[in-house]
């Protein structure tokens, strides 16, 4: 049996890992959304979606221009937001190299052993960069836009006064001597940010691409097994309690009843196949914690490939590179405004297509949420084309804004409230040992809800509601095909036991003779309903019962 111990730990773990794809995923969309309605030239949205995803951009898009700079200088302009967008995440992965490096120090000295300081010292190599990964892909669609917009200009006064303007700040010119050097410094950022964080990932997920595959390999399976394990938790016929049953039933019968039940729950062929389940899950979680012992670099780069199978685990880097096509390349392109949106509509609607044909994500229910937040991207886009037309003078119609609400609220709210649904597991494990009759009055009512909300929902959508990895048999996992057919079979057993309940506690016994070796006990005075229906049978079956 697990331990407590290990149940939090798996929680956690668990936790962790989906609120982190979440958060990648709502980031993404909202950033994205950001700069279509923003950036893109020409186009225009319902008033009503604008308010709304300008609500949104507070909490993903860094605005400095709100900061009072002026308070400090006499003036401030594109310039400026360019060195402060570029050079403020270099201090930021500066400031987690010297914490690495003073943390190194400390570990050295303070611990004797080699191996134990070599150790420790992996594993906060790990940590930093897994945190410094995170906050890359925080910041890469905001300052990859910033450094294009660098070389975004407005050339239609060319004709009149022979210059062009950068449409980021009217203020500045292109042929402005003090521009041309910033332009050759962002040229240097593009290949820092926009080309080296992508060409970086993907070197290192090459590096790394067996152990990579090996450790998502596992995770796949592990998380496959532990969701047949749920489903044949579900399907288990629950012990009953002598207390619950009914009243008329006598103290003898009772005893027998429990006796019977404990002896079927040790025979019964779907708690034989839940142990082997719980083997097989203990046997992939030992080789899981080997692997990322012996390779715990796996662990700082997990933001790149945690959230995708072994054969997808390059898909970060697709997905870097279709975001800064969408939020930067595709408004500063040389083409008209129906180009611009055409191209960013066939790079979304590709992603889409492969988002639904390749279904990447380990878990079903990351999947679900890509697919909407892309859609809800593409379904933005289209309204932004319709309004380049002359013909549909619509665009603006209120339908088209509630449209695209509706969408970006469901991607946004989705994710939540499945963080929302792993957090309560944790807590409930956590302070209250995972028992739900010892939370509080009004947290079991809540629990209550939520439980009814999700049996509709399981019955709407055979595929259910939570984040469950994809069922995919391979030709190593020999078993599930089997316990499949035991949760098919369990299914029929109840259904047949639930057709023999209205007999429980019917049985009226004033003759109780059991034998040891037997382990059977002859019942006698049935009721008389029964008699009548077994009348035609054998006569020394009518009147006895095996236990």
């Amino acid at each position: 049996m697990r331990t407590f111990a290990s149940k939090l730990k798996d929680q956690q773990e668990r936790f962790s890992r989906q609120i982190l794809t979440k958060y990648k995923i709502v980031v993404k969309l909202l950033q994205t959304l950001s700069k279509i309605t923003t950036l893109y030239p020409d186009i225009t949205f319902p008033a009503v979606f604008l308010q709304v995803a300008n609500k949104f951009n507070i909490f993903v898009d860094l605005d400095i221009n709100i900061l009072p700079f002026n308070c400090v200088v006499s003036s401030t302009n594109f310039h400026d937001k360019l060195l402060i967008m570029t050079l403020g995440p270099l201090v930021c992965i500066a400031f987690i190299v010297l914490v690495y490096l003073y943390q190194r120090r400390q570990i050295m000295n303070n611990h004797s052993d080699d191996v134990d300081s070599v150790e420790k010292v992996e594993a906060l190599k790990a940590d930093c960069v897994y945190y410094a990964l995170v906050f890359v892909y925080t910041i890469f669609s905001l300052v990859s836009t910033t450094i294009i917009q660098t070389f975004n200009y407005d050339d239609r006064l060319e004709a009149e006064t022979g210059e062009s303007y950068l449409i980021a700040d009217y203020t500045i010119r292109e042929s402005d001597p003090d521009h041309q050097a910033y332009v050759v410094y962002a040229a240097l950022m593009f290949v820092v940010y926009c080309t080296g964080i992508p060409a970086v990932s993907f070197y290192m997920l090459c590096y790394y691409k067996p152990q990579i595959q090996q450790l998502q390999g596992l995770v796949f399976k592990l998380s496959e097994k532990e969701n047949l394990k749920r489903k044949l938790q579900n399907t288990m016929t629950e012990p009953v309690k002598i207390l619950e049953l009914d009243k008329e039933m006598t103290e003898s019968v009772r005893e027998v009843r429990l006796e019977s039940d404990v002896f079927a729950e040790s025979v019964s062929p779907e708690r034989r196949q839940l142990k082997v389940l719980q083997a097989g899950i203990e046997s992939f979680e030992i080789k899981k914690k080997e692997l990322l012992e012996k390779t715990p670099m796996l662990q700082g780069l997990a933001p790149l490939y945690q959230d995708y199978e072994a054969r997808f685990y390059y898909f970060e880097v697709v997905q870097f590179i279709v975001t800064l096509f969408l939020v930067a390349v595709a408004a500063c392109l040389p083409v008209n405004s129906g180009s611009v949106v055409f191209l960013a509509l066939m790079a979304s609607g590709g992603m889409l297509m492969a988002l639904i044909g390749w279904q990447p994500y380990v878990d079903s229910g990351d999947d679900r949420d890509a697919c909407i937040s892309q859609m809800t991207i593409t379904l933005t886009l289209c309204v932004g084309m319709l309004s380049l037309s002359d013909a549909d003078q619509d665009s603006q119609d209120w339908a088209f804004g509630w449209l695209l609400i509706f969408f970006t609220t469901a991607a946004v709210l989705i994710p939540f409230a499945m963080i929302l649904q792993l957090g309560s597991r944790l807590v409930l494990i956590a302070f209250y040992g995972g028992d739900v009759d010892q939370l509080p009055e009004w947290m079991k009512f809540i629990y209550n809800c939520y439980k009814y909300l999700m049996d509709r929902a399981q019955t709407m959508f055979p595929g259910g509601c939570e984040c469950v990895p994809q069922v995919r048999y391979t030709a190593d996992s020999e078993e599930l095909p089997k316990a499949l057919s035991e949760i098919q079979l369990t299914e029929r057993r109840r259904s047949s036991m639930d057709s023999l309940r209205p007999y429980r506690g019917r049985f009226q016994t004033t003759d109780r003779n059991c034998t040891t070796s037997t382990n059977s006990c002859e019942l006698s005075n049935l009721p008389e309903d029964r008699k009548q229906e077994d009348g035609g049978q054998d006569k020394d079956s009518s009147t006895s019962m095996s236990v």
